[in-house]
């Protein structure tokens, strides 16, 4: 199926824009989804993109604040869910150095390890490997979770 009117995929990318900001390929689904033509879809996010509403490089930038601040995800996880999403991996690590740095996913992984560990129930070695788990879903690296964790006093029997 294929709707003839331009006029009316615009608005409803304008539309779903106004609720959040969308990777070109998010759009690109989204028209795809409710049956736009191919050339109508590309009309459509050459519009968007000369206006500046669609912008992969903005996206990652919002995405990566957001994420790290609220959600408390390191870097591996950044990228991962970026790339999901439709951006390209040079323009997510981009984003992820420019606003992640190395101090900062420190600080994010000592707070995530922080609210982790009032949740933790297991004890001795479990323990451990509940927080290790953790902080690597979370997306942190290896070496992160090796600092992190040798600054977490756990319980002698927590070994």
């Amino acid at each position: 199926m294929t709707r003839a009117s331009g006029g009316s995929a615009k608005q409803w990318a304008l539309k779903a824009l106004a609720r959040r900001m969308h990777t070109t390929r998010e759009m690109e689904r989204g028209l795809s989804r409710r049956g736009w033509s191919r050339a109508t879809i590309e009309d459509v996010l050459g519009y968007l993109g000369e206006l500046g509403y669609l912008d992969d490089a903005k996206f990652a930038e919002a995405w990566v604040t957001d994420r790290s601040r609220l959600k408390l995800h390191g870097p591996m996880r950044l990228l991962k869910d970026l790339q999901a999403r439709g951006v390209e991996e040079e323009t997510a690590r981009a984003a992820i150095q420019r606003f992640l740095p190395r101090s900062r996913e420190m600080e994010l992984a000592r707070c995530a390890a922080e609210r982790k560990r009032q949740t933790i129930r297991e004890s001795g070695i479990r323990a451990v490997a509940a927080m290790h788990r953790h902080l690597r879903s979370r997306g942190f690296s290896g070496d992160v979770i090796r600092t992190v964790m040798s600054e977490i006093p756990f319980e002698e029997d927590d070994y």
